[in-house]
């Protein structure tokens, strides 16, 4: 699999976000048709929130966690502590 973010200028102190994913699923037909069925539907998801999470970060400067919930505070940088994604 591979995966591209980019952050591209769309005007005045304005940006665009894009991520693009390509994969190819195993097991042949069987795997197409999950990714189509299922994978696509649950990474869509997953990067709506990543970049909804980007942008609250971008508009506020907070701390994003868990299911796109800001941390309160902030954690410390460094303190091993990622922001998740789902």
């Amino acid at each position: 699999a591979t995966a591209e973010f980019r952050v591209v200028p769309s005007g005045e102190g304005e940006c665009e976000a894009l991520l693009t994913m390509h994969f190819t699923p195993k097991f042949g037909p069987l795997g197409a048709l999950m990714g189509a069925l299922m994978m696509k539907s649950m990474l869509r998801k997953m990067f709506s929130q990543v970049l909804g999470g980007l942008e609250h970060h971008a508009r506020t400067g907070e701390r994003i966690g868990k299911g796109g919930v800001p941390i309160a505070g902030g954690a410390a940088v460094g303190s091993g502590e990622r922001p998740a994604t789902a």
